[in-house]
């Protein structure tokens, strides 16, 4: 689960300053408890499976595209292409979001692949910040010190290219954050859009991440109507889903 970021002048994701992430703060409001297991995590909470950071990359798939090669824990080498640009911005958020938040160094070096040189030093100090959140509001780091089984996931489920060039791509991307921790609470699970900005130098790289707009940030999965939405709801026309599984 990440801290949800903006340029300088970004305010927050409901108009109410320029603090990242507010949701975190406001979990009270937003929660779905209990994710059911059609999306493939409650295996990663069974006795007996490690706490720490997961070896797995990225969890975005767009079809017909991949990632050439897996550096410091990142899928990194997109084709050059606005579907490159998709891919790449969804298995981004997903290593940001996922169980590297547990190894400050291996995220850092996760970032330094990623992101582009300006806005390292500010992603790096965000992340530690959201770290401290996830502290705060269940323990995380206090838990998975302890040997107790933690679950931090970022997953992508459906993006809409906002815009293209071959020089800059902007992506949304529809996913869902899950924070588990064993003896302490259920799973959790807060769907949300972000805006991922990716510059192209060879390869696509994070530029800039905010959090959209309030009327598409949140979308709970229990206030969905049940009706059929081939997994994208009414409110998100255009998204396209990614390759999940899901």
């Amino acid at each position: 689960m990440i801290r949800r970021m903006g340029g300088p002048s970004t305010p927050g994701a409901y108009g109410g300053g320029s603090r990242p992430w507010p949701w975190l703060v406001g979990m009270g409001l937003m929660l779905v408890i209990g994710l059911g297991a059609g999306l493939g995590l409650g295996h990663a909470m069974l006795p007996g499976q490690p706490s720490g950071p997961s070896n797995q990359p990225g969890t975005a798939a767009v079809l017909g595209v991949g990632a050439r090669r897996v550096v410091a824990g990142v899928p990194v080498g997109y084709p050059h292409t606005p579907q490159g640009a998709a891919e790449a911005a969804g298995n981004y958020l997903a290593v940001l979001g996922g169980q590297l938040q547990l190894d400050q160094a291996r995220l850092d070096a996760a970032i330094d692949e990623m992101a582009e040189p300006e806005l390292q030093p500010r992603l790096k100090g965000d992340m530690r910040a959201a770290l401290d959140d996830l502290e705060r509001a269940w323990g995380v780091v206090t838990a998975a010190r302890e040997g107790q089984h933690v679950l931090l996931t970022e997953t992508p489920i459906a993006y809409r290219i906002t815009s293209y060039t071959p020089k800059q791509a902007i992506v949304s991307v529809w996913g869902v954050s899950n924070v588990g921790v064993a003896g302490h609470q259920r799973l959790t699970a807060l769907f949300g859009s972000s805006s991922i900005t990716l510059a192209w130098d060879g390869d696509w790289r994070l530029r800039a991440y905010n959090s959209g707009t309030s009327s598409l940030y949140v979308v709970p999965a229990l206030l969905q109507t049940p009706t059929p939405t081939d997994g994208i709801p009414s409110q998100l026309k255009g998204y396209v889903p990614y390759d999940n599984g899901i």
